[in-house]
């Protein structure tokens, strides 16, 4: 088919009023039929070859014109699209109604919330009443065994050391842990003694033995008196004299070395009383203090040990005090030598009245045995 034939086929074809946008999808079908029928009366006239090629171009038109979405499909598919899309303020307005409809009444004249919006799900509200419970007594729970580990109770075990040590002394080592500050009473043989432990309940005594088998108690508070035997080896080589008494009478033991004098090196006193290396070198004797005078029912000791080969002058004697003056003094001594066997003599008198204070009673030597002996001042 020529080109001429062409326009002269779209030249006898009747006017097609316009298609309108807003036309339905079935009267538009109708329009593309019609030209299609007049194309093929057109065209059955002509010879088979020119009908072949029409025929093929109107075939390729019409696929064409089908495959193209009307414009009543695109409205459609617009449509939809503005249904599944939510505008943002209707989203905006959803959540806002939400959060507040639990605290709240909707406001009548509010904004209506789309279809969209409604279709979700609204959180319950407050119940207007709340459940209660009856209460329910209270079981008493019995037998029930303590878990509580049980307190360690302490040992208040009270222990003695007693080790030999030079110069023939028994060293005493006191432990008792339950008893700080507490008293203790030494025993040997006839001395009797007392001293303070300390706060952790320790105390060390230097104990001059008074025999080779020095058989030692110790008892501390009310506790059970623990028992010490040393043996002491150079107990032969010293002699002793020992001065004891009850309370703080202010007793005084007096040694006279080799017809010394007071105030001279062998005047052997409180005041001078010298120290272990002085026997321990073979230079004549020393004094020791026994006890704590300060404490209550005190027991207080002085001992003078010297080398057994040493000759020495002991006397006793007694300051006339104010704290004594007036007084009965109950008193003690004992003498140990080597190889004479240990004497103890026992001493009470009364002391002066106290227009005496000052003065001295003087007990003399004590070599000879006194069992009991009455004085006046000097």
């Amino acid at each position: 088919m020529t080109q001429e034939e062409f326009d002269a086929l779209e030249d006898d074809a009747p006017e097609q009023p316009p298609v309108s946008a807003s036309s339905d999808k079935k009267t538009n079908t109708s329009s593309r039929s019609s030209v299609v029928g007049t194309a093929f009366a057109a065209v059955r006239s002509q010879s088979p070859v020119r009908l072949a090629a029409f025929g093929i171009a109107v075939l390729g038109a019409a696929i064409v014109l089908t495959m193209m979405p009307g414009p009543d499909d695109t409205n459609t598919r617009a449509s939809a699209l503005a249904t599944e899309v939510q505008p943002v303020s209707a989203v905006l307005q959803q959540t806002a109604v939400t959060s507040t409809q639990d605290s709240a009444q909707p406001d009548p004249s509010a904004t209506t919330v789309t279809a969209a919006t409604n279709s979700l799900p609204s959180l319950p509200a407050d119940p207007d009443t709340f459940a209660t419970l009856a209460p329910a007594p209270i079981r008493k729970i019995e037998n029930l065994r303590p878990t509580q580990a049980a307190v360690a109770t302490p040992d208040c075990t009270v222990t003695v050391d007693a080790k030999p040590q030079a110069g023939a002394i028994v060293g005493l080592y006191i432990a008792a842990p339950c008893d700080g500050a507490a008293r203790a009473d030494i025993l040997q043989g006839d001395l009797q003694i007392a001293v303070a432990l300390d706060e952790n309940g320790m105390a060390q005594v230097a104990m001059p033995a008074l025999s080779a088998m020095a058989v030692i108690a110790v008892a501390v508070a009310d506790r059970d008196p623990v028992n010490q035997i040393t043996t002491v080896a150079d107990m032969d080589d010293y002699a002793r004299t020992v001065l004891y008494w009850q309370n703080d009478v202010g007793l005084e033991l007096h040694a006279f070395e080799d017809d010394a004098d007071y105030g001279t090196d062998g005047h052997i006193a409180p005041e001078t009383p010298r120290n272990i290396a002085r026997i321990l070198s073979g230079n004549g004797g020393y004094l020791t203090t026994l006890g704590d005078a300060t404490l209550d029912d005190a027991r207080v000791a002085l001992v003078y040990t010297a080398p057994a080969s040493q000759a020495v002058a002991i006397s006793i004697e007694a300051p006339v005090l104010a704290s004594n003056c007036g007084q009965q003094i109950v008193a003690g001594t004992i003498q140990a030598t080597p190889g004479i066997a240990t004497i103890t003599q026992n001493l009470t008198f009364r002391m002066p009245g106290c227009e005496a204070e000052g003065e001295y009673v003087m007990l003399g030597d004590l070599v000879a045995p006194v069992a009991q002996v009455d004085v006046a001042s000097n």
